[in-house]
């Protein structure tokens, strides 16, 4: 499988857990956005899809907001941090260690 096709289904998999997330777990998401506009559920969705020196303010403070709840959103965003690091070390184990610590 091609980088850019791996690329893809990771990011595939993190939105398919914010989007069943918000249709599954709407009140828990309303409560951890404290009622927070739509807008912010877009910088949420944007913030995830792109890389973090591309963030505007708007979404590097929802990704802020993201990471200090208990969302499974927030426990899936970390993936492209943890396949980047896969990549790099093309080591099974250590991809398992990397997933287990992460």
């Amino acid at each position: 499988m091609r980088a850019v096709a791996r690329t893809q289904l990771v990011q595939q998999s993190r939105d398919h857990v914010r989007r069943e997330e918000l249709r599954t777990e709407p009140e828990e998401v309303a409560a951890a956005l404290l009622g927070a506009a739509p807008k912010t559920r877009r910088n949420l969705m944007w913030g995830m899809r792109k890389n973090p020196s591309g963030w505007n303010a708007a979404q590097t403070t929802a990704m802020h907001w993201l990471q200090r709840s208990a969302l499974k959103s927030a426990r899936a965003w970390p993936l492209r941090e943890l396949y980047a690091r896969a990549r790099q070390h093309n080591n099974a184990e250590q991809a398992a260690k990397d997933l287990r610590a992460g």
